[in-house]
């Protein structure tokens, strides 16, 4: 292992020697197709709420964010569960389950069942969904493939005496507890989303191929994003990016709603993908490489059920656009967002020397 990332005396980039890997060259297709529906799934219910409703920010902000709700609470269950089982099955089981949820939600609107309390239970609309079958079950044929070595059998333990231990571990680990509560500051982050359909819709009037554009151009700036950490082999000095990468989504936020002309939104929409990628890759980073392998997944478990108050974000957002107007909500959530990202990083050392 001594000349990892060398071949011949050249240094061989970190993406390659990843690629270099059978198993996650399987993962990492598996997770993508799952990310992929997930956002396909968010973009056609937004659409069709906001269609549904009348041009109602507060609905497409209630559907999209209540689905947080529910990873909240099972977060850290999964987390338990993921230190206690082994985790190739967990992938398959979930990935198995939402293939087939896809596929059942998928007959709604041919049945001409759709109504909003549905979107909010059963979301979706019938292409979207069909399409969200195939990634689905693309997503479990991909971590079904994955050979990873025989995981050691773990002592039974009480349930909540891991959970318990858990949640302690992350109050009483200072780096830890910091990067919970700036992952907490997501929720601020999500006062965005609900506008970018808004905008789409109402204010650029650009229509549904509109919105798929702005979603893409976000989708490619992540993909910037996450291929240039990948190719540099990580950063070394965090903190500061975590902070930098803040900065550079909220005041993109900002320019989008106050530069409403739809040429200047799509690149405000790239550079925040490259910022949300370096931000939620430098924060999921360090607690992945840090906590102990026996503490991982609780630990995993409470950093996602953290990071879905994004979800309260479509809400909050969503009533505020409707009450106080989109500008307002955006600004608002942008200088939140950047402003308590900073003010974290300098009151706590251990943010500053993550390394």
């Amino acid at each position: 292992m001594a000349g990892l990332g060398r071949e011949e005396g050249v240094q061989v980039p970190v993406a390659l020697q990843l690629l270099s890997m059978a198993s996650f060259r399987w993962l990492w297709p598996g997770n993508g197709l799952a990310l992929m529906g997930f956002q396909i799934r968010n973009m056609g219910q937004a659409w069709i709420t906001l269609d549904l409703t009348g041009g109602s920010q507060f609905w497409v902000g209630v559907v999209n964010g209540t689905p947080a709700i529910t990873i909240m609470l099972f977060s850290i269950l999964g987390g338990v569960a993921a230190d206690r089982l082994p985790r190739q099955r967990i992938l398959i089981l979930t990935r198995m389950t939402l293939a087939w949820l896809a596929f059942a939600t998928a007959f709604l609107p041919a049945a001409q069942l759709l109504a909003i309390w549905m979107l909010i239970a059963f979301i979706g609309i019938q292409f979207v969904f069909f399409f969200l079958v195939a990634l689905y079950f693309g997503a479990f044929a991909a971590v079904s493939l994955l050979n990873l070595p025989q995981e050691e059998p773990r002592p039974p333990r009480p349930i909540l005496g891991d959970l318990v231990e858990g949640l302690k571990y992350v109050a009483k680990t200072p780096q830890v507890a910091w990067l919970m509560l700036m992952a907490s500051l997501l929720i601020f982050a999500g006062m965005y989303l609900p506008m970018v359909l808004v905008y789409a819709r109402d204010v650029l009037k650009v229509g549904p191929q509109g919105f798929g554009y702005l979603e893409a151009v976000f989708g490619v700036g992540s993909l910037v994003g996450l291929a240039s950490i990948a190719w540099m082999g990580g950063v070394r000095r965090k903190g500061p990016v975590i902070v930098v990468a803040a900065t550079t989504v909220g005041a993109s936020m900002i320019v989008f709603v106050v530069w409403i002309i739809y040429p200047m939104t799509l690149p405000a929409q790239f550079v925040i993908g490259v910022g949300a990628a370096f931000w939620i890759t430098s924060v999921t980073t360090v607690l992945q490489t840090t906590v102990p392998d026996e503490m991982r997944g609780r630990v995993m478990g409470v950093y996602f059920m953290v990071i879905q108050l994004m979800g309260f974000g479509w809400i909050i957002g969503g009533y505020m656009a409707q009450t106080l107007g989109n500008v307002n909500a955006v600004l608002i959530g942008g200088f939140a967002f950047m402003g308590l990202n900073l003010l974290a990083y300098v009151s706590s050392k251990s943010i500053r020397e993550i390394n």
